[in-house]
């Protein structure tokens, strides 16, 4: 099932819209990785030992859950056209790499499609949030603001959006943020996805640089 959003942002689908595609060592590791995807966010999983493009080729939304295996995110801009090659409507999460220091070096990440990184300190729990975020989809458009004014024309954001947007971007769930706001999970995705749109981040992770570089 599809909900549509407002007029130019990209939609929202439900979780049995999506598969993911877990790519590293077909260890044990990964194995329960695998079978806690399919059966705690009920999405289905497969684990293959190749980064393949057209093996991404679905009707469904694609996730490439790609495994770093401890390695270092500069790793992914080793080969700067390797995520060019991926249909339309397959995303990338990479997990389990080690951080760098360099911001301007994830920020060429992430604008090169990667939707999510979960270094290999991060949990279970938060990698399968982060699946599911992105599984519902990004709203918003590519590219990015040097200011607060919205891309579409509304005017820059509302002291009530900054708010919530600082609290994404300092890591706050959705949960947290309708307790602090008493609104619904259902409402923060809708303001959230109303806040990306106007600073033009297409996710968390940019809407995150886009806050460093403009709220400090």
């Amino acid at each position: 099932m599809i909900e549509n959003t407002r007029k130019g942002m990209k939609p929202i689908l439900d979780t049995e819209s999506c598969e993911v595609y877990l790519v590293g060592p077909v260890n044990l590791q990964n194995s329960l990785l695998t079978f806690m995807i399919r059966e705690e966010a009920g999405i289905p999983c497969f684990c293959i030992d190749e980064f393949v493009p057209s093996r991404f080729e679905s009707d469904r939304r694609s996730i490439v859950l790609l495994d770093g295996n401890g390695k270092s995110i500069e790793d992914l801009s080793a080969d700067p056209r390797q995520f060019e090659r991926l249909p339309p409507n397959c995303f990338v999460v990479a997990f389990n790499f080690r951080s760098s220091g360099r911001s301007e070096l994830r920020k060429e990440i992430a604008n090169r499609g990667i939707r999510e990184i979960f270094f290999e300190n991060a949990s279970a729990e938060s990698l399968l949030k982060g699946i599911r975020e992105v599984c519902r989809g990004d709203s918003g458009s590519s590219g990015r603001q040097s200011s607060d004014e919205g891309r579409d024309g509304s005017g820059p954001l509302t002291p009530h959006e900054k708010k919530i947007l600082y609290m994404a971007a300092s890591g706050a769930s959705d949960e947290d943020i309708g307790s602090a706001f008493s609104i619904t999970n259902r409402a923060v995705r809708n303001r959230l996805a109303r806040i990306f749109f106007k600073i033009g981040a297409p996710n968390r992770l940019q809407a995150t640089f886009w806050t460093a570089e403009n709220f400090t």
